[in-house]
């Protein structure tokens, strides 16, 4: 059996290529991840496949823990009716890992449905045909699905017009399937990754995100069905094989063909045989190719980004192509990958503007994200931005890196909606750009044209995990909760194995009714069990639920050092002096708050908002109420709503936390009030929940407030 072959399972009849598995008149999908672990376990049937052996086989080059392999399991048991108690299919070896016990065999006399090749051998408009879109192979989707959170940073567009209207066509670049070795999966990632960006440089043309592309590959439905989701009318596919070297190098084979997804029919398909040192020319000539088949015409610069070609140097394209592999990634060791990827580039071939204009955007990601947010990391993206510049001035991507770099690095709104507007000349359908407005837009405190924005990115990219999480996020401070549970529930649904939405969900509960069961429901219903924020998440509906002693062993499996709710510095440290001061554990308060104070005022030293509010914090609940209200004012001019709406209003929260703590109730209930009467996180259901308040309840003025805020609507 491979890993495409149809098989029975028991009863069930299990189809790895379509993705799901079927039973009598029932058919139930799978997700690919865990269709590989099925087919993974199937293949041992019998025998106990170790965790280490398929973590290895299915999770190859990835850090997962056991928990993503036992939710995986989980899964895959419910959706084959079995029970872990009384197993019919798979049975838990304790300690040592999993075993099919159900019978195994070929699918035999069955007939699956078949899927169309790749390219026909003479394909011509009237080819047409029933057929299913494959899915490719889990390293290349996996990649792609992780570039969602491009969507937040990297999304250009050209006007509000965008893709709604004049357009000939919308269509989908599905990722092209690596059929070569896995250390190849970036060539097909980044010809995949050049064809959209050159599709998207045509006004005429509506590019679906990578995103979407990405969760239409993993999806088990035909063409038409995925069609009609996207809101698409073509489907542009294909595969990349590294064939054997020949008299003038290494060489790949690319397959292509675009689909018309409205009656199937295949418009055109080819094959390229290209040297690896041509790579270059294959995303261009695509390209071309598709634009000529949709009937589009283009002239001028959109001709020329069609067209274009980077580099001359082929060491540097593919040292670019791997770059672009970890640029979308979100850990430390990934983004310093891409910065390394990009500067082999620049090293090879000098004038390789694109290649600055990514690394730009990389150094920009590793100080955003705080992994290295000094002064040096910017001006080490903004003399990328620069270098670009200088070598293409009207180069888009440069003016994007430029625009990123003032949006999340220098905190420059003003200057980023500048560059983003001249980047959006030549990228006109980069959806991504609508995300990054909204996003200044939230932080200039213009929030219903926020909100507007985000509604027609998921109008215009329905399946984009990041726009969903965005928008539920606008809504959520817009205090729109039940429409905010839509978009969480939306992304949920698209990325069921990814944390964001299930904790963004959690937290919109409990600003909407101020009860814990339906976030405590969706915690426990989250993959990673064992991540620091799901972790967090129960020991915080045990403090809610004012079970003290609990909320503090759950938080005990947490690691220090790790981010967590609003603290970044000695996050569990506060939190476990949180829980034991609403227990009246002055001792302990004493014991863990002190432990923490010395880290604290070393981060405060670097004036940051964030380091003064953890330091207040501390203070305030070691009772050292003069030094907690002199951090409070501190943090005065750093957290300016007038500067930015978004953070001024977390920064707004924390100082009234410490004050209500320290014993100003007056200015923390006044600050109180201004905050129910912005978008912020701080809503009437919450502040009656959480102990933190306690010390206000009785306070006629505070219970005011809440009446007067209710008073004015959904709070």
């Amino acid at each position: 059996m491979t890993t495409s072959d149809d098989f029975r399972l028991g009863d069930w009849l299990v189809q790895p290529s379509l993705n799901r598995v079927t039973r009598g008149g029932e058919t139930r999908a799978l997700q690919p991840r865990f269709m590989d672990l099925l087919v993974c376990l199937s293949e041992h049937a019998g025998k106990v496949a170790s965790k280490e052996e398929i973590l290895d086989a299915v999770w190859a080059k990835e850090f997962v823990s056991e928990g993503t392999l036992t939710h995986a399991v989980a899964v895959i048991r419910q959706t084959l009716g079995d029970d872990v108690r009384s197993p019919r299919y798979i049975e838990t070896i304790p300690t040592r890992g999993y075993r099919v016990i159900a019978p195994v065999a070929p699918a035999g006399e069955a007939e699956p449905a078949a899927a169309a090749p790749l390219i026909a051998p003479e394909p011509t408009p009237a080819t047409k045909g029933r057929r299913a879109l494959t899915v490719g192979l889990v390293s290349v989707a996996v990649v792609v699905a992780a570039a969602a959170g491009w969507g937040l940073f990297r999304w250009i567009a050209a006007s509000r017009a965008g893709l709604s209207s004049g357009v000939a066509g919308r269509i989908v670049v599905l990722p092209f399937r690596n059929l070569g070795p896995a250390a190849l999966d970036y060539l097909a990632l980044g010809i995949t990754d050049d064809i959209t960006t050159r599709l998207a440089a045509a006004h005429a043309v509506g590019v679906i995100s990578r995103a979407s592309a990405a969760y239409a590959a993993r999806s088990p439905k035909s063409a038409r069905q995925i069609a009609d989701e996207l809101g698409v009318s073509y489907i542009l596919e294909g595969t990349v094989r590294w064939e054997s070297e020949g008299p003038d190098g290494a060489r790949l084979r690319v397959n292509t063909q675009l689909i018309r997804a409205t009656d199937d029919t295949l418009l055109w398909g080819e094959s390229y045989l290209a040297r690896v040192a041509n790579v270059v020319e294959v995303g261009a000539t695509v390209a071309s190719r598709v634009v000529h088949e949709l009937g589009v015409s283009v002239r001028g610069p959109e001709q020329r980004r069609l067209a274009a070609r980077p580099t001359s140097d082929p060491d540097a394209y593919q040292a670019y192509l791997c770059g672009i592999r970890y640029r979308d990634l979100e850990s430390r060791e990934q983004l310093g990958l891409a910065v390394a990827m990009f500067e082999r580039a620049v090293t090879l071939d000098p004038g390789f503007a694109l290649a600055y204009a990514e690394l730009s955007v990389a150094h920009s990601r590793i100080y955003h994200f705080g992994f290295n947010p000094t002064s040096d990391r910017l001006t080490s993206a903004e003399e990328a931005a620069g270098r670009a510049l200088s070598l293409q001035p009207n180069l888009p991507e440069a003016h994007l890196a430029l625009g990123f770099l003032h949006h999340l690095g220098r905190r420059d709104y003003r200057r980023a909606l500048v560059e983003y507007s001249i980047a959006a000349r030549d990228l006109p359908n980069d959806s991504g750009l609508f995300t990054l407005i909204a996003d200044v837009h939230r932080r200039q405190g213009k929030w219903e044209e926020a909100r507007a924005e985000m509604e027609r990115v998921v109008d215009l990219d329905p399946s984009n995990y990041a726009a969903l999480l965005s928008l539920g996020d606008t809504l959520s401070r817009l205090r729109s909760y039940g429409e905010a549970d839509r978009a969480f529930q939306r992304a949920i649904n698209l990325s069921p194995d990814r944390i964001d939405g299930y904790l963004q969900r959690f937290w919109n509960y409990l600003r909407w009714d101020g009860k814990t069961d339906r976030a405590e429901r969706v915690i426990l219903e989250a993959p990673l069990p064992d991540h620091p924020g799901i972790v967090f998440g129960r020991s915080y509906v045990k403090y809610l639920n004012r079970d003290f002693r609990g909320a503090r062993e759950t938080l005990s499996r947490i690691a220090s050092n790790v981010p967590l709710g609003s603290f970044r510095f000695a996050a569990k440290e506060l939190f476990e002096c949180v829980y034991l001061d609403a227990a009246g554990d002055r001792e302990g308060v004493a014991r863990s708050c002190g432990a923490a104070l010395s880290a604290l005022e070393r981060e405060a030293s670097r004036n940051t908002a964030e380091a003064w509010l953890e330091l207040g914090y501390a203070n305030a609940l070691l009772d050292h109420h003069a030094e907690a209200i002199r951090a409070v004012d501190q943090t005065v001019e750093l957290c300016q709503l007038s500067a930015d709406a978004y953070d001024g209003a977390d920064c707004l929260l924390g100082q009234a936390q410490i004050l209500a703590r320290a014993g100003a109730a007056d200015r923390a209930i006044v600050t109180v009030e201004h905050l129910l009467s912005i978008p912020s996180p701080v809503s009437v259901a919450w502040l009656r929940l959480d102990p933190k308040w306690d010390r206000l309840r009785g306070d006629p003025a505070f219970r005011a407030v809440l009446e007067r805020a209710l008073t004015r609507g959904p709070h």
